[in-house]
């Protein structure tokens, strides 16, 4: 007895899925030309990224710097503001009437330092303290940048020397040769540098 034929087989029907056409090798594999555009276009967005800044330059500054005496060295500092209004226009610096009041604090509180200015004879000041070393490794407690204005003025003129140091002055204050006198006159002057201690990053001068 011959088999029938099996009956033909629709699309719709579930028991029997409709065979997958293969695709043509063109669309199942990119061609080689595009292979090579995507791997530039890759390597071009890599370097366009390397070469992004990943910090914008440090703005800078540029204030006078002037030059006082520490223990017997130069020091370079800048001086920004000032409690008394006359002196802050002499020293070309803010005005800062509020700084008077540290001047005020009890003891034990106080923040100041004090800086000596000799009234009758030409010199550069001298800082009670300073930054030792300059920068974040110092280990002077002591320093602040805030100062007292302390006079200096010596009894007779044609006595005065340079003082370079606090030392200095006060022998020579026990020799009976000067007088000081401190005020509550305050100065902001960070010390930016000292001969033989270093200096803050950045800070350079001729």
């Amino acid at each position: 007895m011959q088999t029938p034929p099996s009956p033909p087989v629709l699309e719709h029907d579930p028991t029997h899925p409709k065979p997958m056409t293969p695709l043509p090798t063109a669309q199942r594999f990119p061609s080689r030309s595009l292979v090579l555009l995507l791997a530039a276009s890759t390597l071009a967005w890599l370097a366009g990224c390397s070469a992004l800044p990943t910090q914008a330059p440090a703005a800078t500054i540029s204030l006078p710097l002037r030059i006082g005496w520490v223990d017997g060295l130069e020091a370079r500092y800048v001086t920004t503001d000032v409690s008394d209004a006359d002196l802050a226009v002499e020293q070309n610096a803010n005005f800062a009437p509020r700084l008077a009041r540290s001047a005020q604090a009890p003891a034990g509180l106080n923040l100041l330092e004090r800086v000596y200015k000799v009234a009758n004879f030409q010199q550069r000041p001298v800082f009670q303290s300073a930054p030792q070393p300059v920068g974040p490794g110092s280990l002077d407690k002591s320093y602040s940048p805030l100062w007292r204005l302390t006079w200096v003025t010596w009894k007779q003129a044609g006595q005065a020397k340079e003082l370079r140091s606090e030392q200095d002055i006060l022998d020579a204050e026990d020799q009976g040769l000067l007088t000081v006198q401190a005020t509550d006159l305050v100065l902001n002057c960070p010390i930016l540098a000292i001969e033989g201690r270093g200096r803050l990053a950045g800070v350079r001068w001729p």
